[in-house]
């Protein structure tokens, strides 16, 4: 039988998107609808399909916000790059406190810092 993850990416391949969002709530992975938007430069959109769980998501998070600020710069929308970054580092916030010293490099300061070199050395 074919897996869900199968049939999201025919969903995905067929433009059917709202079958392939609903097959994803039920447990499917997100990755097929996730590479559609990042394709598409549909960003705010690709976020909320962003694949993998607790600790890797956070990389994986920021992996997308370089893909993204990358394909913006080639773009030629450094200014566009830019406000993406600020609205995206406050999914880092929980990483600013000093209660919690763990995982330090994933304050918003030192993300916002390394997305913000890619667009200033673009």
């Amino acid at each position: 039988s074919e897996s869900k993850t199968d049939k999201v990416v025919e969903y995905v391949n067929a433009g059917d998107i709202q079958s392939a969002k609903t097959l994803i709530m039920r447990g499917a992975d997100p990755t097929p609808l996730y590479n559609y938007y990042m394709d598409n430069a549909m960003w705010d959109e690709a976020e909320d399909y962003i694949p993998g769980y607790s600790y890797e998501y956070r990389e994986n998070y920021f992996n997308y916000c370089i893909k993204a600020v990358t394909s913006m710069c080639a773009a030629g929308k450094q200014k566009e790059a830019k406000k993406f970054i600020k609205r995206k580092v406050v999914f880092y916030e929980e990483y600013n406190s000093s209660e919690s010293p763990y995982h330090q490099e994933w304050n918003t300061t030192i993300v916002s810092k390394k997305l913000n070199a890619i667009v200033d050395n673009y």
